[in-house]
């Protein structure tokens, strides 16, 4: 440490040097696990302070990871393509750069592939370099379907910043792409790809709307039920993907998108919200099927507010609508939040159950005979398990298994039903 130290200063770079020790630098890259963060941060202060010298390392640098040399590693790795956001690398081979980002990409290693996919999205940045980039277009669309979120967050990072050169098929594939992320364990990935699809309408011209009107009317339930997400990041991502979502489709904003409130401490605003999306959306089972996907997650927040959106749509919908499979899958799904380790889950499916049952006006048969929920424990649930092969309805842990990689596992199809209109009148 000592000695790239020694060195910066003898190369005129006591800016860097300074900025390192006060932004803990050094502390980093002495640190395994924040190595590649300290790696970083060093590639940022040269570019910041114009190191004189940062062509003759980009240089360096390329020639030892082109050879694949053993020096490759992760650090080495992250210092070139860090150095990538210099305006001057016109000198460097551009076929061979990318060819090295492109053989990182398919690396088995996970921060590997994220450092060739940043790398990517930096060379995108630069307007001479689009083109070439745009060609690999099909290898960051299948980077969304990993399962390591870091490697999914550079590739949106990636394909943001490829957003407004991209052809409208595919902005199509991409819009399908981002909705089961909405759903991702990882925040940054979860965040990123909410705010990506917040810009899809903005892209897309106001004549080829039709493009992407199926996805954008399929990302709202999923939007409106993570307004109760964990993150505040992700929920301020909501608020604005649903504002744009809405003008998209020529609909007023409802104010209780902003709202901070909880929906199981004020039910009453996701009444509102739901009142108001169904009658948008004109179709009542598709919003209760992408609610019982969400009954899995693994947010604590989402599975409640899933229940409870599930209460609400039963309340304002015809019960013709409601047929009886549908009323078996709803109340067995609910059934089995009373094994949640979460009280309030546990708390807000009883209910749900309670306005379902009251919209529908009698309770399924696969409940018939059963002990009110909330009295049923888990070891009588385990006497009555000879039961449960009786019912006829698919078994939901395995019709609507969690799938973090495709969690939205219904589309959004038209509606014959019509709109109970509001009053007094409407049954619960």
């Amino acid at each position: 440490m000592e000695t790239i130290k020694l060195l910066l200063l003898r190369m005129g770079c006591r800016y860097e040097v300074t900025f390192m020790e006060k932004e803990r630098g050094w502390t980093m890259l002495r640190n395994v696990r924040d190595q590649l963060q300290g790696v970083t941060l060093l590639a940022r202060a040269m570019l910041h302070f114009a190191c004189p010298e940062v062509t003759r390392i980009l240089d360096l640098l390329f020639s030892l990871l082109h050879k694949g040399s053993e020096k490759s590693t992760p650090p080495t790795i992250a210092f070139f393509v860090e150095l990538l956001h210099y305006q001057e690398i016109d000198h460097l081979p551009e076929g061979q750069i990318l060819d090295s980002l492109e053989e990182w990409m398919q690396h088995p290693s996970p921060e590997v592939r994220s450092l060739g996919l940043r790398g990517l999205g930096i060379l995108a940045i630069h307007p001479d370099k689009v083109e070439e980039v745009k060609a690999l277009l099909p290898s960051l669309l299948a980077s969304l379907e990993e399962t390591e979120g870091r490697v999914v967050t550079e590739g949106l990072v990636a394909i943001q910043n490829l957003l407004k050169f991209m052809h409208r098929n595919d902005i199509v594939s991409l819009a399908e792409k981002l909705l089961p992320l909405f759903n991702s364990e990882d925040t940054k990935a979860r965040s990123s790809a909410i705010s990506l699809f917040a810009e899809l309408p903005n892209v897309v011209k106001k004549k080829e709307k039709y493009l992407i009107q199926e996805q954008v009317s399929q990302s709202l339930v999923p939007l409106l039920l993570h307004l109760q997400d964990e993150e505040l990041e992700v929920v301020k991502g909501c608020q604005e993907a649903l504002a744009r979502c809405f003008r998209f489709l020529g609909w007023v904003l409802p104010k209780k998108v902003t709202s901070k409130k909880a929906w199981h401490d004020h039910p009453e605003t996701a009444e509102i919200l739901c009142r108001q999306i169904s009658w948008k959306v004109k179709t009542v089972p598709a919003i209760l099927l992408q609610c019982l996907d969400h009954l899995q997650c693994p947010q604590m927040s989402i599975r409640r507010a899933a229940a409870i959106f599930i209460g609400c749509v039963a309340q304002c919908a015809e019960p013709a609508v409601i047929t009886q499979e549908r009323k078996d899958l709803i109340f067995l799904s609910l059934h089995k939040l009373q094994d949640d380790p979460d009280p309030s889950v546990r708390l807000t499916a009883l209910q749900a159950t309670r306005m379902v049952q009251e919209a529908c006006g009698t309770l399924p048969t696969l409940l018939r005979g059963q002990p009110p929920l909330g009295q049923l424990g888990s070891q009588d649930r385990q006497d009555n398990g000879s039961e449960r092969g009786q019912w006829d309805v698919a078994d939901p842990a395995l019709s609507h298994q969690w799938n973090p990689a495709f969690p939205v596992s219904h589309r959004i199809v038209a509606s014959s039903a019509k709109k109970r209109p509001p009053g007094p009148s409407r049954q619960a």
